[in-house]
């Protein structure tokens, strides 16, 4: 993990570098690296909070579980885990 946000912020800064040489036809890899900066941060959002929530409803499938005496709870929580960070919404 530490090494991607190492390299991101490196090819960021090498970017803006790049672009104060002002060498003709650089000025273009700008505004590309910072077209998808955006994008790239509300991509890695979306995954951290759809993370938490199938982690927090797995937690509460297992402790469920646990409290009825299913044997097999914890294969519950898993199922329940991944079956809400796979779910997709219907298209409309």
């Amino acid at each position: 993990m530490a090494a991607i946000v190492f390299w991101s912020i490196f090819i960021l800064f090498l970017t803006v570098a790049v672009d104060a040489l002002a060498i003709p036809g650089t000025g273009r890899v700008t505004d590309f690296v910072f077209s998808w900066v955006p994008k790239l941060i509300g991509a890695a959002l979306i995954l951290l909070v759809g993370w938490l929530v199938a982690n927090f409803v797995g937690e509460g499938a297992l402790i469920a579980g646990v409290n009825a005496r299913i044997r097999e709870a914890r294969l519950v929580a898993r199922a329940v885990r991944w079956g809400s960070c796979s779910s997709r919404s219907p298209r409309r």
